[in-house]
């Protein structure tokens, strides 16, 4: 019984500060912008890959609230990522990583 009560009581606490609805509201961004990105992680490797070299990772972010692909691509250099809009499929960043 103590048990259950300390676990009600870390709930309220946790409902409270909100720390739950943030959680769940960032997974919510995060699906309608995943579902907003037009362009596909197929064709973000694409456009990277013009450049020379091959994909040795690949993720999905959010940045300003904008669909992105980051790109790490191999090539004769190192490794550099590329960051492509995932709505117009334009390379907004490139960095070489060190």
């Amino acid at each position: 019984m103590k048990t259950k009560s300390i676990a009600a009581k870390y709930l309220a606490i946790l409902f409270m500060c909100g720390a739950c609805g943030s959680a769940i509201a960032t997974e919510a961004e995060e699906s309608v912008t995943f579902n907003s990105a037009t362009v596909s992680i197929a064709k973000a490797v694409e456009i990277a890959e013009k450049t020379g070299g091959k994909t040795i990772g690949a993720e999905f972010d959010i940045e300003k609230s904008q669909p992105v692909w980051e790109i790490k691509i191999l090539n004769t250099g190192g490794v550099v990522e590329y960051k492509i809009n995932g709505k117009s499929g334009e390379v907004v960043k490139v960095e070489n990583e060190p």
